[in-house]
């Protein structure tokens, strides 16, 4: 099976496993699965392909809270509506594979209040055990923005590609 097949097999199983935990407020229930670690174990290489999956991630949160706003949105009834994010996306969680994959991922920015979530638990935010779950679930979150920054900015260097 080519890589990117077997990534996406680990992502729909995963999306299923986040589905599975929505209910919970630590990132650990998010990544204790097979599926995260599947990801995880396919090293840097897939890091062109979590960027493309966590930009989707964000077109598709956006469209969701556009077509909310019209009224053209099923309302939902589980706990995700409340987070008003669609079913099943790890979203954040993302960093957390990023992580295991490339150590030296940090979140950085020359705002001080634009991480402070980040700042706030320092080191510590990385255990997926002790920190809470990050509950803003904007499209331009500033976490979010830092990691697909990140990404372009150092996926090369892991994955040995040149830039176009």
């Amino acid at each position: 099976m080519a890589l990117e097949d077997l990534f996406t097999q680990a992502v729909d199983e995963w999306k299923q496993h986040c589905r599975q935990n929505a209910h919970h407020s630590f990132p650990y229930h998010y990544v204790a699965c097979d599926s995260y670690h599947t990801l995880v174990g396919m090293g840097p290489k897939i890091l062109p392909m979590i960027r493309k999956e966590l930009a989707q991630e964000v077109d598709t949160l956006k469209e969701y809270l556009q077509n909310k706003e019209r009224g053209e949105q099923e309302q939902d009834y589980d706990f995700l509506n409340s987070l008003h994010l669609p079913d099943g996306l790890p979203y954040k969680n993302w960093i957390y594979v990023v992580k295991a994959i490339i150590p030296e991922f940090s979140l950085v920015s020359t705002s001080s209040e634009s991480l402070s979530y980040v700042s706030q638990f320092g080191p510590h935010f990385w255990d997926v055990s002790t920190t809470p779950l990050l509950l803003d679930m904007a499209p331009d979150d500033p976490i979010i923005t830092a990691t697909l920054q990140w990404l372009d900015e150092n996926m090369d260097k892991y994955t040995n590609n040149t830039k176009s």
